[in-house]
């Protein structure tokens, strides 16, 4: 894994994570998930950890019911993002991995999201903050 890579894989996982902080905030309100990047973010880091995902793992970290998790599967597939098949070795489940296409775009995100980040300076706050917690 090259740095870059590296580098995209520990800001997807930051991202998933930052994405649960609104709803642990305020767990009554179901408004402040996001279960389309969710699942695009979580299907990202499988893939480079080599992970297979199933439907239903992936709806589990999308933050959304199941069933509503289910539709933007679909709709992520017929954009040409996202890509299903049954699972060999049970057929009663389906597995789902980013096309070429999903990767790019959420690459393109992450790598504009860390520009941003670079611009304010936010690297940097990062960086403290990792030898802060190895002291």
């Amino acid at each position: 894994m090259d740095s870059d890579q590296k580098h995209r894989l520990m800001t997807a996982k930051a991202w998933l994570k930052a994405n649960t902080a609104p709803t642990q905030a305020f767990p009554t309100l179901n408004m402040f998930a996001n279960p389309a990047w969710n699942i695009m973010l979580e299907l990202y880091v499988a893939g480079i950890e080599r992970r297979t995902v199933s439907i239903g793992s992936v709806s589990i970290a999308s933050g959304a019911a199941q069933s509503t998790a289910i539709r933007y599967i679909a709709a992520l597939t017929e954009a040409g993002l996202v890509q299903r098949l049954l699972d060999p070795h049970d057929r009663r489940k389906s597995n789902v991995w980013l096309t070429e296409r999903g990767i790019n775009g959420v690459e393109r995100a992450i790598d504009a999201a860390s520009e941003g980040d670079r611009r304010l300076g936010l690297g940097r706050l990062l960086l403290v903050e990792n030898v802060e917690r190895r002291l």
